[in-house]
């Protein structure tokens, strides 16, 4: 069966029958192998294996990236491999059929870097290759295990004083067959294979415990293992399969079935390693030479030994001169590429090699994490922070740079002007603090002193000890202060019902929350509780906290020294982003206060929750209200990892489930039973919880739908709109669907639920916009909304309410969010949890957030961009700057011209409500298509030329 055959079959059987195991012995490469695991392109569970010396921040930074990996620890015993091993009888019980191993091992050797990518690059390279090997398992059940060809090396050639081991080893597997004289084994020990290829051989590594041979050391043990992996399929009965082809050069890669134990290379790793290193450094110096950064002329000039040697002064800078500190261009800066970035690479790489490794690989990418460094690096100013930081709150990472520096002098200052501000401001409003706590005799008393330094005097703070088993109670007994109250619980009942005991004995117009490892500035109450005050209306607030690894040594304005920067984990703030914090949380309640009217409305703490406590209060707290943002440094959050911390103890599953049930508390799909996907079966698709928007809007609208194909996604689009609309009506324009799709459309017209324009040729969307626009009433505003969309209750009204209240408006645009797992996501938005849903309107990839707090109240966003995949115009829009630009824009790009001419050319405003809630199922017409008329697609999505896409649809009228 062909490469090309194999790529059509599907692969959705292993979909959550895979798992990733991933031994990270070296922190700094988590990043790197992060990068490849996010390719992956079905859902799979991640196992990490840790050795015990390493484990701390980096298992924090792993569950950041990948919240539902299982972390596991290990003595340093068998390197990666035997962790591995004694995995694989879990992964086999728990239906696993297929695992990925890598690790970010480096062997120690000279080359090793170039070693771990090819590693890594072979079997995890791009989305492509993945799906290529999943479908060669998927096709062929005798196929055991997958690995680099290049890596396929000889045994008998790189033969390690082992062979008594290895022999051991091959005795204990169950099974037939001899162990050959040569055979060949994957260097590095990276591949994917059949859980139950690898019986064999885990049954044999169970066995060594048994044999307690004291004689057989770290390294030997290791390498038979190392040794064993692709001969065991003789074991097995099963085949290799030998990845062929450059690294990143798909399609050109290939699988290729081989009867182990094949003929494995006797080139040595070094020598391997030295060659794909002249291919990397070709592929870097043509990325260097595609971005601008390098300025040929002038480093021939400035190095004449270079042109003397006729070298290619682009190759030579990767291959040498960066090494050599050389200069790309006459700008660059060596000294804050080392202030900036030396703390993430330890390995002593000089500014240039480290340029060319960690930034300029990842320039022309779109699955670059970092998007603070791509997209939002140079924030000159606080106001470009804070377009940044509204979608990465912990934009600001140690080491920090001189922009970095500013935003938190400027936050400094700001909270120096508002103590300046309240100083002498009555301080009548009483504030009730309340600290849970449980075994922290040794930190109580600096958390309470914290809150007894307040310049705000009027507090009453209530500590509730949860029935410690220390002597907490006792050392908050002897603290000599009237506004304290101490309640002790007679048992212990978790953090919520602690804090629920002091909500209940509560008595301030306002609420704050200390916990024991956490501190205040002196003036956080003073300006939180009067910035409150003197913006009536917002019922919560919270400041800009730094994060610590531990306990730093502040002084009483609250800053810091340098010294006291190798603490720092991030600075924590952004504007106000309620669809990025259903995603995720972004918020910590040592920064936020609130009403007590908030507590009475919506309940207390979530006593039904160990985890994520604070998440789901404050997504209640501010689901119809948002919060006050005050950019001003108050607050500082010890994250120690303390193992008595609720968020080291408790696990993930059932927290994320909790906070499921308040985002969605009934599936929408269940009112579309009748045309229900099965792709989507599994789903949950909610509204808003905020639920109706205020709005005396009644503006007729017409809804407009350009489609192809997708009948089903269709059908659930008009469905919905018929569900949760008022005052509309349907014009669709169908891009010359197939019968199916002809007949419903039919129908629909038949029972007058929507006008239909029939095009007789797919001309691309914008054609098919500015048709349905013509036909509409010309009182009418206009939605256009795709044919893969699902809109949702309240969705309308949304629109409607930023219609009432923006008198400048050129178009508004609801959130726009794609499914759990869909690939684009870390596209626009790197820092969201990508299996869960997330609305990607507001988008690092776009860079289009303008200004984060145009409305504060209502949570209006004003934008530059907005994709048309839903977006409201206002009549007047369409009046003023007339139909899509269809001969410049045919199928994309009309909707950013559209913008660029709604602002700068008739100064209106684009405007964003996280109220108004739409799906987005995605590229689902795109697909059908593709593979319906490849030709059609070219012409569409590749050259976006009118005249081609006019020519393809003659074609294919006259076929007809």
């Amino acid at each position: 069966m062909t490469n090309s055959v194999l790529q059509q079959k599907t692969i959705k059987q292993l979909d959550g029958q895979m798992a990733v195991v991933a031994h990270v012995d070296y922190p700094e490469h988590w990043e790197e192998m992060a990068e490849y695991l996010i390719k992956i392109p079905l859902s799979y569970h991640l196992f990490i294996s840790l050795s015990h010396a390493n484990h701390s921040d980096l298992s924090e930074q792993i569950l950041e990236d990948f919240p539902e990996a299982t972390i596991q620890l290990f003595p340093p015993q068998g390197r990666d491999l035997l962790p591995f091993a004694s995995l694989l009888p879990e992964l086999r019980a728990k239906g696993y059929k297929l695992v990925c191993k890598v690790s970010t091992l480096d062997e120690g050797l000279e080359q090793g870097d170039i070693f771990r990518q090819l590693r890594l690059r072979s079997i995890l390279g791009t989305p492509e290759l993945i799906s290529l090997i999943l479908n060669h398992f998927a096709e062929d059940p005798y196929l055991g295990l997958a690995g680099s060809s290049l890596l396929y090396k000889s045994n008998q050639a790189l033969r390690p004083e082992n062979r008594d081991i290895i022999n051991m080893l091959w005795q204990m597997m169950p099974g037939t067959g001899e162990l050959p004289g040569d055979w060949g084994f994957f260097a590095g020990s990276c591949f994917w294979a059949r859980t139950e290829a690898l019986e064999p051989l885990a049954e044999a590594a169970g066995k060594l415990d048994d044999k307690k041979d004291k004689k057989i050391n770290e390294s030997q043990l290791a390498n038979a293992l190392e040794r064993l992996f692709a001969v065991s399929m003789i074991k097995a009965g099963s085949v290799l399969g030998l990845v062929k082809g450059e690294i990143d050069a798909f399609p050109d890669q290939r699988l290729v079935r081989v009867i182990p134990p094949g003929q494995p290379s006797t080139e040595s790793i070094e020598q391997t390693c030295l060659r794909q290193k002249a291919l990397i450094a070709r592929r870097q110096a043509d990325l260097i030479h595609q971005s601008g950064y390098f300025n040929e002329s002038w480093y021939l000039s400035a190095y004449p030994d270079v042109a003397n040697e006729g070298m290619d002064p682009v190759l030579h800078y990767v291959m040498f001169g960066a090494e050599e500190a050389r200069l790309p261009n006459p700008l660059f800066d060596p000294e804050e590429i080392l202030k900036k970035h030396r703390a993430l690479d330890p390995a002593g790489l000089s500014p240039g090699a480290y340029f060319i490794r960690h930034l300029l690989n990842h320039q022309l990418t779109l699955r670059n994490r970092h998007y603070e460094q791509q997209n939002y690096d140079h924030f000159m100013t606080f106001e470009q922070y804070l377009r940044a930081a509204m979608l990465d709150s912990q934009l600001i990472r140690p080491p920090l740079s001189e922009q970095a520096r500013r935003v938190i002098a400027y936050m400094n200052h700001q909270k120096n002007c508002l103590v300046e501000k309240y100083r002498d401001y009555a301080q009548a409003d009483l504030v009730s603090v309340i600290m849970p706590a449980y075994n922290r005799a040794h930190l109580i008393e600096e958390a309470i002193a914290s809150v007894q330094n307040q310049s705000y005097q009027n507090w009453e703070l209530i500590v509730v000890d949860d029935n410690s088993t220390d002597n907490t109670a006792e050392v908050v007994a002897k603290i000599n202060e009237k506004r304290l109250r101490l309640i002790r619980r007679s048992e212990n009942g978790g953090q919520c019902r602690a804090r629920n005991d002091g909500l209940e004995a509560a008595k301030g117009q306002w609420l704050a929350y200390l916990d024991t490892d956490d501190l205040w500035d002196p003036d956080f109450l003073l300006i939180m509780v009067n910035e409150l005050q003197a913006n009536p209306g917002f019922k919560a607030a919270y400041s800009a906290q730094l994060v610590w690894k531990n306990r730093p040594t502040l002084d009483q304005a609250g800053g810091f020294s340098q010294e006291e920067e190798t603490k720092l984990r991030c600075l924590r703030f952004g504007p106000f982003n309620r669809s990025l914090l259903e995603n995720h949380n972004r918020i910590n309640t040592a920064s936020f206060v609130h009403h007590r009217s908030l507590y009475e409305q919506y309940g207390g703490w979530p006593d039904h929750l160990r985890r994520f406590v604070d998440w789901h209060l404050i997504l209640r707290y501010t689901a119809h209200l948002p919060p006050l943002s005050i950019p001003a440094l108050l607050s500082h959050n010890i994250d120690d990892r303390d193992e008595n911390r609720i968020t080291v103890k408790e696990d993930l599953i059932p927290a994320y489930e909790g906070i499921d049930r308040l985002l969605f508390p009934f599936n929408l799909l269940d009112s579309f039973a009748g045309s229900r996907q099965p792709a989507l079966a599994n789903l949950k698709l909610s509204a808003p919880i905020s639920g109706p928007r205020p709005t005396n809007n009644r503006r007729a609208v017409t809804i407009i739908i350009p489609g192809y194909e997708a009948l089903e996604y269709l059908r659930l689009c008009i469905e919905s709109i018929y569900h949760y609309s008022t005052n509309f009506e349907i014009i669709v324009v169908d891009n010359c669907s197939g019968p199916a799709v002809r007949s419903y459309l039919e129908s629909l017209e038949n029972e007058r639920k929507a006008e239909i324009i029939f095009n007789d040729g797919n001309y691309g969307f914008s054609y098919a916009v500015n048709r349905g626009i013509l036909k509409a009433n010309p009182e009418n505003d206009i939605i256009l909304i795709n044919n893969d969309a699902l809109v949702t209750p309240g969705w309308l009204e949304a629109l409607g309410e930023v219609v009432e209240n923006v008198p400048d408006l050129g178009l508004a645009v609801p959130r726009q969010v794609l499914l759990p797992g869909e690939k684009t996501i870390p596209v626009h938005l790197p820092k969201a949890i990508r299996n869960r849903e997330v609305d990607v309107n507001l988008s690092a990839h776009h860079k289009n957030v303008l200004n984060p707090v145009f409305d504060r109240f209502r949570g209006f966003v004003e934008l530059t961009f907005a994709p048309f995949f839903c977006v409201y115009l206002p009549r007047d829009t369409i009046n003023q700057a007339g139909l899509l630009d269809q001969k410049n824009g045919p199928h994309y790009r009309s909707d950013r011209l559209y913008c660029d001419v709604v602002r700068s050319f008739h100064n209106k405003r684009i405007i964003y409500t996280p109220h108004a809630k739409v799906y987005h199922f995605h590229q689902r017409a795109t697909r059908e298509l593709k593979e319906n008329n490849p030709e059609m697609y070219r012409a569409l999505f590749w050259m976006n030329d009118w005249e081609k896409i006019k020519s393809e649809a003659a074609k294919n009228l006259t076929g007809r």
